[in-house]
């Protein structure tokens, strides 16, 4: 065991080189909000070979290597531990070790190869996405040690990744003359692969940042970044997007790695036609959740988006839900005196008095308010609120506030606690049967890995006079932050059918005029609070 102050020696010499280095590199989002890194590392396919450097089914696996490295480096800052600095600095290793990596272009640039075929790629062949996440590596090593190795490091791998994939670089043109880096140069099958790119473009973004006299590389960032605004279009698909140019599906848990990608790019530079496109796959993303069997995946189960639904003939409330991922449904439900413990355990449903209501969050997050919806419970109800610990593994009972009671919805507050299963014992004045197809139990949370990042409401399809003005009518309280997506259709199948586009938007308070006959609205706010009240959009014609 090192000695502690050798530790304190070593810790002491990183924040002399952190304080050196002039520009903190942003968190890498989209992997640290992604991938669970504990399940990560605990994949029976990934290995650590003798060298240090992780492999995949037992073979070098540049991307990995480059993963596993930042994953180490976010893990790093966070706790200080320096075991995860010694991992972060294997993998930065393989990067510059001779027996992994190709020298190319005259000794200016750097290959990290796949010494295996992939598809009609033969060994070794390069990835633009592994080229650009190794130059993200680099540069947060750089930033903690200040290593002079790293700057010519970089310089070349990112020579390599801009030279044209004629030339066995990673650059190609698209179809519309758009630059493009390619995650699979020269693969006629996954051609312009949408994630690769972005996290290519991560990778050169953050390079230029570092190195701004590269002016190649500056430009050829700048070309990205329009040819990924002006993209969209060609991976729409209606309320979803495909995994490449060739039309190839896209998964659930790739649709929400897209999504945080996107949320990473505009924390770099701020760009309206991103934005509004995140918006779109925030609404996407809820509407067919990632429920993906992968362990590592983090936000299982989330609903980035909550859908508007009415509260009063005037108010709209987030429909807030998270589902049990690993199991497939929102709740357990268990007739009598049921221990916490035993909650999760189905149980024969018959009349009684008291009923215990069990809910597993997909990750354990800080929980706050509960709702039950549409329940046919009998009055007056006594409530009891149990929370699971997660460190402790015992169930603690918690004090309840009922802070609304209607006909169709209990709302509770309990004091913020962090958690992944919750419990509800409900006791009645006489026995009663839930009607278990009508009841929702939703769980508000103030916790950062699981809170909705919008709210969203739809409009329509709605019959239109051709040619003539309609305003698009928001609350004035919210009009200020509110995105208005349309689309027309000549009818209602006809519209339904069609993509939205994230170019397609109008300002609350401007005018649409169509030639068709229907109009729809898809209106996205940003949400601020899961109590959030919004009022009701409308499309109202002008006289």
């Amino acid at each position: 065991m090192p000695s502690p102050f050798r530790l304190l020696a070593f810790s002491g010499l990183l924040l002399v080189a952190l304080a050196a280095c002039a520009q903190v590199p942003q968190r890498y989002s989209c992997f640290t909000d992604h991938i669970v890194y504990e399940a990560w590392q605990k994949d029976p396919k990934r290995t650590i070979g003798p060298d240090g450097y992780y492999r995949y089914e037992k073979r070098y696996h540049p991307l990995s290597v480059a993963t596993g490295g930042i994953l180490a480096y976010e893990r790093f800052v966070e706790t200080g531990d320096s075991s995860h600095f010694r991992m972060m600095a294997d993998q930065v290793r393989y990067f510059s070790d001779t027996a992994r990596v190709d020298l190319a272009f005259g000794g200016k640039g750097i290959g990290i190869p796949y010494d295996w075929p992939y598809g009609r790629l033969k060994a070794p062949w390069y990835s633009g996405m592994t080229q650009g996440v190794a130059l993200s590596l680099l540069i947060r090593y750089e930033h903690l040690t200040g290593d002079p190795a790293m700057e010519p490091l970089m310089r070349k791998i990112a020579h390599f990744m801009l030279r044209p994939e004629t030339e066995g670089g990673c650059r190609s043109t698209t179809k519309e003359g758009a630059t493009w880096i390619e995650e699979y140069p020269l693969h006629g099958e996954h051609r312009h692969v949408l994630n690769g790119f972005m996290n290519a473009l991560i990778g050169l973004s953050e390079y230029t940042a570092r190195c701004p006299d590269d002016t190649v590389a500056v430009r050829i960032a700048a070309e990205c970044r329009q040819a990924l605004s002006t993209c969209f279009e060609h991976y729409d698909k209606v309320e979803w997007s495909t995994y490449d140019r060739s039309g190839s599906g896209l998964t659930p848990g790739y649709m929400q790695y897209q999504l945080l990608q996107l949320r990473q790019l505009l924390a770099m530079q701020e760009d309206p036609l991103l934005r509004d496109q995140m918006l779109l796959w925030t609404v996407y993303a809820s509407e067919k959740p990632n429920n993906e069997k992968a362990k590592h995946m983090r936000k299982k189960g989330w609903h980035p988006s909550a859908r508007l639904v009415a509260r009063d003939s005037t108010t709209l409330v987030p429909d807030i839900r998270f589902i049990d991922a690993q199991k497939g449904r929102h709740m357990v439900l268990n007739a009598g005196r049921v221990k916490p413990a035993k909650a999760f355990a189905h149980r024969v449903n018959k009349p009684d008095r008291t009923w215990t209501f069990a809910h597993q969050l997909p990750l354990a997050t800080t929980v706050e308010h509960l709702e039950l919806v549409r329940d046919t419970f009998p009055r007056p109800l006594e409530v009891t609120v149990w929370t699971h610990d997660t460190v402790s593994d015992r169930y603690q009972r918690r004090t309840a506030t009922l802070l609304h009671l209607a006909a169709d919805r209990s709302r509770l507050h309990i004091d913020p606690v962090h958690t992944d299963r919750v419990v509800l014992q409900l006791r009645a004045p006489v026995p009663y049967t839930p009607d278990s197809a009508r009841i929702q139990m939703r769980i508000g949370t103030t916790g950062p890995d699981l809170i909705p990042w919008t709210a969203y409401e739809r409009i329509g399809p709605l019959p239109v006079e051709r040619e003539r003005p309609y305003r698009v009518i928001v609350p004035a309280e919210q009009a200020g932050e509110a995105t208005v997506f349309y689309r027309t259709g000549n009818d209602i199948k006809g519209i339904r059918s069609t993509p939205w586009r994230a170019r397609n938007t109008v300002e609350p308070g401007n005018v649409i005029v169509t030639d068709k006959p229907f109009v729809e609205l898809f209106v996205v706010y940003p949400l601020i609070d899961v109590e959030q009240r919004f009022g009701r959009a409308t499309l109202r014609p002008l006289e």
